[in-house]
Order: C-alpha cells, then sequence, then structure tokens
C-alpha cells in the first residue's frame, strides 16, 4: 500500500487558474504506453480542489515566467498521512496528474502547441526515476529566475549561495521539506533510455534540454507540490 493509499486531495496549483477555466485547445490525450494497475487508478481518481495554494509562488512564477522563453507550472497536493516514502509518493502523484481531468484543465491553461499539437499525458518510462540532490531544486529555481538557466538567457551561470537560500527561506516557510527530480532512465540496453526525454509524461513540456520536473514534499505538513518547468531550444 502507497502512502497516498486510496486519497489525495490537490490544492490549488496556482491563483491565476479560474476554477471554471475553458480549455483552449482540444481535451488532452492519454497514451497507454505505460499501462497502471487498478490499485493506480483508484489513487488517481480524486478531484481537484481550486481554492487557495499553501505557498506563495506568483512572484518567483512570474520571474521565471519572464526569462528566456520559459513556461512554470505548479499543482498542489494535501496527502492524507505523513509520507513515508517520498519516491513513492512521487511517483503516485503522477499517476494522478495522469488520469485526472482536473489536472489535464490546469496543464491545458498554460500549453503551448509549439512542437506538439495536443497536450498528451502518459506514464513516465519504468526506467525514468528520481533523485534527491541537495540545493538541486533551489539551484534551478533560482537561475531561472535570474535569467541565468535558458536556452535564450544572455548569460547562463550558477546559482550564488544567496540566491539559493532565497529559495531555500521561502520553500522552508511552511515548514521542513523534501525535493525530487524526475530523472531520464540510462538503463543499458534499453533503446527508450537513448532518447533524452524518456523520463517526460506529457507533451506539456517542450521536450528538449530544458525540461525539469520537481516534487517538493512538506510531510508533517502532508503537502505536496509538483513543479513543472520547461523552455524552448
Amino acid at each position: 500500500m502507497s502512502d497516498l493509499e486510496t486519497v489525495i486531495a490537490p490544492l490549488l496549483p496556482s491563483t491565476s487558474h479560474p476554477q471554471n477555466l475553458a480549455p483552449r485547445h482540444p481535451p488532452a490525450i492519454i497514451k497507454t504506453v505505460n499501462p497502471v494497475s487498478p490499485s493506480d487508478l483508484e489513487q488517481a481518481d480524486p478531484s481537484l480542489i481550486l481554492d487557495a495554494e499553501p505557498l506563495e509562488l506568483d512572484k518567483l512564477a512570474r520571474k521565471i515566467r519572464k526569462s528566456s522563453n520559459f513556461r512554470f507550472e505548479r499543482l498542489w497536493f494535501r496527502l492524507p498521512t505523513e509520507p513515508r516514502d517520498a519516491n513513492q509518493v512521487a511517483s503516485d502523484l503522477l499517476v494522478h496528474i495522469v488520469h485526472s481531468q482536473d489536472a489535464h484543465q490546469v496543464l491545458q491553461s498554460s500549453f503551448d502547441p509549439m512542437y506538439d499539437e495536443q497536450l498528451t499525458l502518459q506514464l513516465p518510462h519504468e526506467h525514468s526515476h528520481w533523485v534527491s540532490e541537495p540545493g538541486r531544486v533551489e539551484s534551478v529555481l533560482a537561475q531561472a529566475a535570474a535569467d541565468r538557466l535558458g536556452a535564450y538567457s544572455r548569460r547562463r551561470s550558477p546559482a550564488t549561495p544567496r540566491e539559493r537560500r532565497r529559495i531555500e527561506k521561502l520553500l522552508a516557510s511552511i515548514g521542513t521539506y523534501v525535493a525530487l527530480e524526475l530523472r531520464r532512465g540510462s538503463q543499458d540496453g534499453c533503446p527508450e533510455c537513448q532518447e533524452d526525454d524518456n523520463h517526460l509524461f506529457t507533451t506539456w513540456f517542450y521536450g528538449v534540454a530544458w525540461d525539469w520536473c520537481f516534487v517538493v514534499l512538506w510531510p508533517e505538513q502532508r503537502i505536496a507540490c509538483v513543479i513543472l518547468m520547461t523552455d524552448t531550444d
């Protein structure tokens, strides 16, 4: 039994998304390349509650969206129990996003058909995995906000310690957190692992070199946030 058991209650992805938002593109397509079990589908059944997010990320989001050609989205979730296995929780959240029409609506609102005409979702390849690297999410978000990360940033350079601390302070303002990043598979002999974007689960990403998916967990608060970023090549 996973830490999410059978209920995930998502909170607001962003106050900029009205509850009755009409999609600008055709309905999302769910691919069944990576099938899920009945228990996974039960976990993916809850509806989004478009209310108020527990951490104010609008200012950070605006900075990132002004950087290069970045798109930035986040989806908040309230967990029914304190998570014991961060990797499993992160994977369960992606199951929810792939199978939730409400989550599709959020992604659809910021979808750009530059490389793909339609929003499509499927579970990541089986060899993709979660990595918890200290300071990684803080560095990536700080670089993007400072316009030093994107393909069209005038200058690309690492985040400074001060910039990282600002992001760390922001994330820690509601409690102690754990951050994970979804990484591509690299299994020897697997042809799909040769694809740079084998870990991506939706065409919301541009599918080039600048794609990030983070899951941030606040175990004591039983809150999680899925952060998506992408930039054109």
